[in-house]
This record gives C-alpha cells, sequence and structure tokens, in this order.
C-alpha cells in the first residue's frame, strides 16, 4: 500500500489534516443542531427526506437456498450456474451519521419513504411507539461522545504517522488501499471478465423451487392449523370457579392486558396477560393470519382465572391480541405457539423470575446443571433483569437449546419482585402438552431425592402411574445462605469453593407440607395455579404428599432480607441447623458440569497483540488498543 502510494503523489506523500472536515462539522453544528436534523421528537424530520446516492457498497436480498457463499454485500456463488443477481429497482436507505461529509450526488427523484402516501399516520405511528418505548420522554442525540473520541484519537496518534485512519472516516489514504485492493484482486483472481461471470453464477434453474412457489401476500395453512371451533373446553366449570372467586387477586393497576404469551392446542387458544387485575372482564378474542391481517371472526371470552384467557379456534390463525370490545383498537398482537403435538418433554423446570441485585451466573449454572442431572430436558427462564454478564450464560443456553427466555415486562408500573403469580400462570399454560410433568421452583431451591429407589426425580416421576397424581407436594428444609454469590468467575478453584452446594451445607429441620412447599405438576390437568400449589384441578387429587423420606426442596435462603422482612426467622424456628452436603455422586458430576459450562462461556481464548493487530489492520486500518498502548509506551521511551 505505501508503495502504490508513493507512486500515486510522485514520492511525496500529502500531510493528512483532519481541520477542515472538523471546522465544516462545527460550523454545521451550530446552523442546525443534530437533534433537529434527523429526528425531532415528532419525527417530521423524515417526512421530506433528501438523498445521497452511492451505488457501493451495496446491500441485497437473497433466497437462502441458492446461494451457497454470501458475504457482506454481493452474493459469492450460486449453487447453479444458471443463477444471476439483478439489480434491484428500489435503493437501501442508509442513517448515515456522516453523510454530509461525503462528495456525492443529492437526488432529485421521488422516493416513496413511507409503505403509503400518507406520511403523517407513519409518522404519528413512530412517534407514539418511540412515547412507549421511553415512557414518554423522548432523549436526544449527542454527538458528544464522538466528537470527544476523534479529538482523543488525534492526540494519541498524529495523521501523519499513519498509512490509513479509519476511525473517523477522514484518511484519503483510503483511495489508496481501496486501488491497491484491486489491484491484488485482479493479480490473484486473473479470470477474464466472462470467466468471472461464470464463476459467480454458475448454475441456472428453469423452475423455481416448489416450496419457495409463493408471492409476499399469500398465507399457507398447516393442516394442524386449518382447524374452527365455536366453543371452549371446560366453559361450566371455568363459571363455577369465578362464582366462587377462584383465582382472582385484582392487583396492581393496569389499564389494558399486557399479552405475555398465546399457545394453540387441539381444541383451544390460551392467551396469558401480566395484568392482574381483569377478573371476569368480558373480552374479544382477536385472530391474525401469518402477515398479520385480522381475520375478521372475533370471539367472546372472559378474562378467568386471573391472566388467563381461553379462545375458539380459528384456520391460519398465526398471531392473536385481545380487546375489551370489537370497536377498540387492541394492543400488539402475539405469536401463537403451536401445542399440537404430543408433548417431546417427560420433566421441564420453570425458574420462577430472575431480578436483584446479587449476581447469578454461579446460582444460574448450578440450578439448570443440577436438574439436568435429575431429568430435567428444557428449562423456561423468567427474567426481569440480571448483569450483562449473567446474560451472557443465558444467551450460551439459548443457544445450546436447553432453555427458553421469557422477558417479564409491559407497559405498567411494578416492582421487581411482584411478577411471581403472572410467571407461574404462564408456565403452567406454556408447559400443557409441552411436557407430562413440570417443576415451579425458585433459582435457589433444589427438589432432592431421600430414598435409595429413585436417585433422581425422573426415576421417581416414572413410579407415579396412578392418573390421578397431578400434583406432587413436596416440603422443604432451608440452608443458611451467609454471602453473596461471586460476579464473575476468576479461576477453578474460586469457583468449586463458591458452589453453594459446597459452600452452605447449614440444613434445618424439615417444615410442614404448608410452609412454603414446592410441587411438580401435570400441566394440563391443572385448572388453577399458584406459586406453592394448585388452586383447582381438571381432573385428579389437588396435592398428594411425598414424604420426606422420599424427597424434599433445599432452599438456599440468603440471610440478607432484601425484600422480604421476617425471611430470616421463618427459617431459624426450624432449627436445629446440622450439616448435611448432598449426595458424593451428584457433588462430583455436578462441579464437573458447572466447570465445563463456566470455562465454556467465560474462559475466554486470548491471542497476542500482533496477532490481533494484524487482524484489526484487514478492517480498514484499525488498530488494536494494546498496539497503542505499546506505540505509546515506545514513543514516551524515545522521547
Amino acid at each position: 500500500m505505501e508503495d502504490t502510494a508513493q507512486k500515486i503523489f510522485n514520492g511525496a506523500m500529502p500531510t493528512f489534516s483532519s481541520k477542515p472536515y472538523d471546522t465544516l462539522q462545527k460550523c454545521v453544528r451550530k446552523i442546525i443542531p443534530v437533534e433537529d436534523k434527523v429526528c425531532r421528537t415528532n419525527f417530521s424530520g423524515v417526512a421530506s427526506p433528501k438523498f445521497k446516492i452511492l451505488a457501493w457498497p451495496s446491500k441485497y436480498v437473497f433466497n437462502a437456498s441458492v446461494i451457497d457463499i454470501a458475504q457482506v454485500h454481493v452474493p459469492d456463488s450460486f449453487t447453479d450456474s444458471l443463477m444471476i443477481s439483478k439489480n434491484a429497482d428500489g435503493a437501501l436507505l442508509h442513517f448515515r451519521y456522516d453523510a454530509e461529509s461525503k462528495n456525492l450526488t443529492t437526488t432529485e427523484k421521488p422516493y416513496r419513504f413511507f409503505p403509503d402516501d400518507n406520511h403523517s399516520t407513519h409518522i404519528k405511528n413512530m412517534e407514539n411507539t418511540a412515547q412507549k418505548i421511553f415512557n414518554g420522554v423522548m432523549p436526544k442525540f449527542s454527538s458528544k461522545p464522538y466528537d470527544t473520541l476523534q479529538e482523543c484519537v488525534n492526540k494519541i496518534m498524529k495523521s501523519e504517522e499513519k498509512i490509513c485512519v479509519s476511525t473517523g472516516g477522514l484518511s484519503t489514504s483510503e483511495v489508496v488501499h481501496y486501488i491497491n485492493l484491486n489491484d491484488k484482486v485482479v493479480k490473484k483472481v486473473g479470470k477474464s471478465k466472462k470467466e468471472a461471470t461464470s464463476l459467480y453464477n454458475s448454475h441456472f434453474n428453469e423452475k423455481e423451487d416448489s416450496l419457495f412457489d409463493f408471492k409476499s401476500s399469500e398465507c399457507q395453512i398447516e393442516d394442524w392449523n386449518n382447524v374452527y371451533t365455536d366453543s371452549i373446553p371446560n366453559q361450566e366449570r371455568h363459571k363455577e370457579w369465578a362464582e366462587e372467586n377462584l383465582g382472582i387477586r385484582k392487583y396492581l393497576y393496569h389499564n389494558s392486558f399486557a399479552l405475555l404469551g398465546a399457545f394453540v392446542y387441539t381444541d383451544q387458544i390460551i392467551v396469558t396477560l401480566t395484568a392482574e387485575n381483569q377478573f371476569n372482564n368480558t373480552v374479544y378474542c382477536r385472530y391474525y393470519d401469518c402477515r398479520r391481517r385480522e381475520i375478521p371472526d372475533q370471539f367472546e371470552s372472559v378474562v378467568n382465572p386471573e391472566s388467563t384467557v381461553f379462545c375458539a379456534r380459528r384456520p391460519g390463525a398465526k398471531y392473536i391480541s385481545i380487546s375489551k370490545n370489537l370497536e377498540e383498537v387492541p394492543e400488539y398482537s402475539i405469536p401463537i405457539v403451536p401445542r399440537i403435538q404430543k408433548p417431546p418433554h417427560y420433566f421441564t423446570v420453570c425458574m420462577a423470575t430472575l431480578y436483584g441485585d446479587e449476581p447469578k451466573f454461579l446460582q444460574i449454572v448450578d440450578f439448570i446443571e443440577y436438574y439436568k442431572l435429575q431429568g430435567a430436558t428444557f428449562f423456561h427462564i423468567y427474567l426481569r433483569n440480571v448483569t450483562d454478564y449473567d446474560r451472557v450464560l443465558l444467551d450460551d443456553y439459548v443457544r445450546t437449546g436447553d432453555i427458553e427466555i421469557i422477558k417479564m415486562h409491559d407497559h405498567h408500573w411494578r416492582d421487581d419482585f411482584m411478577w411471581h403469580n403472572a410467571q407461574i400462570n404462564d408456565c403452567h399454560h406454556r408447559n400443557k402438552y409441552f411436557s407430562k410433568w413440570t417443576s415451579v421452583i425458585d433459582v435457589d431451591e433444589r427438589m432432592e431425592m431421600r430414598s435409595d429407589s429413585y436417585k433422581t426425580i425422573t426415576s421417581f416421576l416414572d413410579s407415579v402411574t396412578d392418573p390421578n397424581i397431578v400434583n406432587l407436594h413436596f416440603k422443604v428444609q432451608w440452608i443458611i445462605k451467609t454471602d453473596n454469590t461471586p460476579a464473575r468467575y476468576e479461576n477453578e478453584k474460586q469457583l468449586i469453593e463458591e458452589m453453594v452446594f459446597h459452600k452452605y451445607q447449614n440444613l434445618s429441620q424439615v417444615g410442614s407440607f404448608w410452609n412454603q412447599p414446592k410441587c411438580i405438576i401435570r400441566p394440563e390437568k391443572i385448572g388453577i395455579m399458584t406459586i406453592h400449589a394448585p388452586l383447582a384441578t381438571y381432573s385428579g387429587m389437588r396435592r398428594s404428599l411425598v414424604n420426606e423420606s422420599i424427597g424434599v426442596v433445599r432452599h438456599y435462603r440468603n440471610v440478607q432480607q432484601r425484600v422480604f422482612a421476617g425471611a430470616l426467622d421463618r427459617m431459624m424456628i426450624h432449627a436445629p441447623f446440622s450439616i448435611s452436603p448432598i449426595a458424593q455422586w451428584i457433588d462430583n458430576l455436578l462441579t464437573e458440569t458447572i466447570l465445563k459450562r463456566v470455562k465454556w462461556v467465560y474462559d475466554v481464548v486470548d491471542v497476542t497483540c500482533d496477532q490481533k493487530q494484524r487482524i484489526y489492520q484487514i478492517h480498514g486500518g484499525l488498530n488494536a488498543s494494546c498496539w497503542l498502548e505499546q506505540q505509546h509506551e515506545k514513543n514516551n521511551l524515545a522521547a
């Protein structure tokens, strides 16, 4: 690159200065404040946009089934030699911060910026959505961080000492880089234009694949979804429960339903809500096809039990919403999740909503790996908030198909600990026909088998053959947990010592069946579920008590009473406490599986600074921070 640049400039490399650009930007910002140029709070800045035309780099829309290699800006190779790329009639709108600095032609052609010609309606919709997201206070864009970064970079590295500066996109030597790059491509490929065309468009088809032979307006209706019903099962039973006020809470202050999940079964659709004050209100189920076009065949229902709406089925319904009447514009529709086939799981676990300031990554990995050893094959993790560090672990479990994360958030006020009822209700319906057995427990609770006859939870469940046993009721023993779990992984020794089953073994006496018990349920047979027990069933016995000689729940109770005062006293009345470690076989396996997952997620393989610098340089001449520090140290030593 340097040799090419010397040739272009006849051996006299010009010194780059960003001063004209910086001066121009300061001038522009004085005349037109940044927040007024692109987006005022009413979005009027995009009603009549002007565009600058740039032919390259481009972006593309593609059929994934016919492309061998998809690169950033173009497809690199097709599966068939007759396949071709076609220039689109439209354009890609790139809302680029530094567009004004580029020497491009401003178009005078008419553009249809919005899906229709009614700009004001679309802008109003954008404004309303933004107001909801930001709770009525629209943030304003500030260029101060960007400007500060540029000043810092210019102070650390003088532009004339570099071949290519890309942080601010200001260096003229980018042109040199572009010329040299193309020169390398020509020399390396060494093919004629005709040969290159043959390489990149190497396969052609005469007929479209039948799987993709449809238009954007069409919705294909699967056999399982081509069902119409005009009633819901157990309606009379639900009315009886409503008359007895079973499941009523009238909790919090929601003025909308706040849809959380929707699940279709063979005979009905169930919608779960996060609102907990709509009990027995009349509502209408509103159905939508695959393009979110409303299907004009609504169904009248009621909210019963609390936070639950039962709806009839409609052919082709892929999304659903709820409204108070047929004139009301319903809230955003949500996807309907199929629960039609034989349950794919035998034993699943729902983790109660994660929230609070205690670091969670070690508790989360302990929880999931423990119940996997007990036979659980899937987890529903309800999330209010965790640290970014904790979230990396959760996302890795999503990647490997172990968990689904359900974000607990809606449009109304509630404190972080107030999500438990809505979470329990959603877990109940989400696991109907998804799993035969489901446990509903907290992150600090471990169901433990005590009998020699049952090594794991699933071995115990296999012994349950009576179809009338629909809820297994476990007593609790408490363990005193004196400290928070660590915020980050440091090394194997630290992790092994901090594992809760190693660090905390001081176990209380067994509590009664009515003192905060936890359950394993048959979801499809439960009518109304609460935190500690079913409130009503469709069939079977509401409680089947599990003797402590068979199994109990270990509850690692933190002595720091962050929310519920008196929790420590309730635990201490079950004294005396005694040291009681978990079974050795599960200690060994659990230690191994926790270490393996934590190291996979957090023990990142590092490389040398020189290796980092080589990769950074590929990206337009960027520099690794460690390399910049090294250069700074060298300059100081030289000085």
